[in-house]
Parts: structure tokens; sequence; C-alpha cells
């Protein structure tokens, strides 16, 4: 009698603990549908529709048996975290489907998502209930908010939930008309300018600078560090050319007369980092730009010569030999420019920078003023 009535309570726990154990799974998933009004929970959902997105599958849990239920049916459903609603993406035909909210901070727009193997993204006024696909009918969706409001997902190449989220969030911080830009972007560029090289004439011991013609090309990363998307971080590794020839004459202090011939030829590797800060002069279309930051350059490879004599009364001196210039230099980087927004995303822009920077070795110095021309994408 003792071991049946063991073994009848062993029976009991174990039934027990794995009703509790499934009831646990049920609250903590939180699953539930809507279905004609009402609100059931006492299932679950196994996974999300995908497909045409009309229908999915709810098992009950008491006597375990499936049921599938259509967009007709069910008109809300929540699938662990997640949340499904009815809605008509047809235009003019009715298509009734099941759409994903994707929260967000926007006080205006609320995000939908139509699960599959190819996604697609619905914008809905929450005051009318309008629903705008992303993909053509963006603009129109902001134009029901203000009619003078922009539409920040113009800049996007691409669709996906990470990218939408973020400017409809940045788009909601701000109530004037601005430019809302992708978090990242990429530049390739190529510039053309003006270069001074100071450096010591050693055998008089005295500096002097040349003046010559740069050329620079590179590769900018700029990352935007606010929700309003006006301020960005840049790092800008560029190849630059230096070359610059010259004929100088100096007077002496002990009443020599010194003339040299001066040539300078590097390529040099520099890496300004740069905070730009933006100024929309006709949000999305075109805005302007400063930046300021840190520069540090290294050169690659030099070739320089110096050949110079030396006259006093009616004696010449001749001698040649290298420059000394500096191997690294750093310094201060400054610049603005504008950009010209383009339709799909991508950005022209035009840049008039500068860098001044001292070298590692006595009275070196290399500056530099350029103009530059990109693509931002």
């Amino acid at each position: 009698m003792a071991i049946v009535t063991g073994r009848y309570f062993f029976f009991l726990v174990t039934i027990m603990f794995f009703s509790l154990n499934a009831e646990a799974q049920i609250i903590k998933r939180s699953d539930y549908i809507i279905l004609y009004d009402s609100i059931h929970i006492d299932g679950y959902i196994p996974r999300i529709p995908s497909g045409e997105n009309n229908s999915i599958l709810f098992q009950k849990v008491k006597n375990g048996t499936d049921e599938i239920y259509t967009v007709q049916d069910v008109s809300e459903f929540q699938f662990k975290d997640r949340k499904f609603f009815r809605k008509n993406i047809g235009n003019p035909r009715e298509m009734w489907v099941f759409l994903e909210l994707i929260p967000t901070e926007n006080q205006d727009l609320e995000l939908y998502r139509l699960n599959g193997k190819n996604e697609f993204f619905y914008l809905e006024n929450r005051s009318t209930g309008k629903l705008y696909a992303v993909n053509g009918q963006a603009t129109e969706a902001f134009s029901s908010i203000n009619k003078e409001a922009t539409n920040p997902l113009a800049s996007l190449e691409k669709q996906s939930v990470g990218s939408i989220t973020s400017l409809l969030n940045a788009s909601g911080q701000v109530t004037d008309s601005v430019t809302v830009s992708k978090p990242i972007y990429i530049e390739p560029f190529i510039g053309m300018g003006m270069g001074s090289a100071g450096f010591v004439i050693e055998p008089i011991k005295t500096s002097t600078s040349m003046t010559g013609l740069v050329m620079t090309g590179g590769i900018s990363a700029e990352t935007f560090v606010n929700k309003r998307r006006n301020m960005s971080f840049s790092l800008s590794p560029q190849l630059f050319g230096f070359s610059a020839s010259e004929f100088q004459k100096i007077d002496l202090q002990n009443g020599q007369k010194y003339e040299t011939d001066l040539s300078i030829s590097l390529i040099a590797l520099q890496l300004p980092v740069a905070i730009k800060y933006y100024f929309d002069i006709r949000p999305q279309k075109f805005r302007i730009y400063i930046e300021m930051g840190y520069s540090f350059s290294h050169t690659l490879n030099q070739k320089s010569y110096q050949f110079g004599a030396w006259k006093k009364d009616n004696e010449i001196t001749f001698h040649s030999n290298q420059l000394v210039l500096a191997d690294n230099y750093q310094g201060i980087h400054f610049g603005m420019g504008a950009n010209l927004i383009q339709t799909g995303g991508k950005i022209w822009t035009i840049g008039l920078k500068s860098s001044i920077q001292s070298g590692n070795i006595s009275n070196a110095s290399l500056n530099m003023y350029f103009i530059t021309l990109g693509l931002k994408f």
C-alpha cells in the first residue's frame, strides 16, 4: 500500500511539474491573438507568417490542437515580443496581410515590415491611419505630416530595419526641415592645390621654404555623432605628392652672397581626423560644412637636391648635397566645403582644405592648401 501511494505521489508531482513548466513558457512568451475582437492567450504561435503573410498557426495548450486562422479572422497577434497587425497594402484593389510593427521614436509615423524572402516596409500616418510604401511613397508619407517636411529616407540605397529606424528616429528629434543623413558614409576623393615645405639649408644653417604643387587622393570614412545628423567625425587617409623647384639668392651676415638651386619631390601618407559641422541651405538638396581636427603625415619617398655657391669678392665656391627634410609631420587640419545631394543617396562633395604641420626635426614644416572633389555613398 505504501509503494502504491509513493508511485501515485511521484506521478502527481511529475504531472504538476510539466504543467507548471508549460504554463511558465506560455506566460514568458506572452503570445496572443485577437480573434473576432476577442483576445485569446490559451496557446502559442510557433512561427511568424511568411509567403503571402495572410494566415497564422495557433497551437492550443489544453487540447494540443492546431488552428489556422486567416487575416480575415485575426486583426492582431503577438509572437514572442513581436507584434503584427492586419493591414491593407493593396492599391487600388484590397490586399490584406499581416505586417510586423517595428518600434521607433518617431511620433508621427509608424513603421511596418512585410516579412518574407524579400522584406518590404511601410509607413503609417498615426493621425490618419493611411499606409505608404517606403519604396515609392515615403515622400508622400512625410508630406502628409507637414507639407514642407523633407524625406530623410531619400538618402537610402538599401532599405533595412536598422537604417530606416535610425533615420526615422533622427527625423523625430527635430521640428524644422533638415537634411537627415545615413549614419555612415564612405567618400573617395581627389584634390589639387599648393603646398609649402620649410627646411634648413645645412651649409649656411639658414631656414627657408619652397612653394610647389600638391596632388592628393584618398578615401574618407565619416560617421555622424548626433541624432540631428549635422555633426560628424571623419578619418580621411590619403596619399599626396609635393613637388617644387626654386632658385634663391641669400645675403649672409658675413658679407658673402649665397646662391642655390633647390628641388624637392616627395610622396607622403597623411591621416587627418576631424569633426565636421553641417549647415542646411536647402534640406535634402544642398548643405555646407566646416571642419577642424588633427593631421599626421609620414614621408614614404623623397628626392631632393641642392646645388649652391658662395660668392665673396671674386672668389666662388661650389657645393652640392641632398636637402635634409623631416620624415614625419603633425599639426592642425581645417577646411570648409559643400554637399550636393542626389536622388538615390549619392552626394557630390567639394571642399577647400588646409593643414599646417611641423616636422620632427628643427625648423621643418609642411603646409598644404588644396581643393577636393569627392562622391559620398
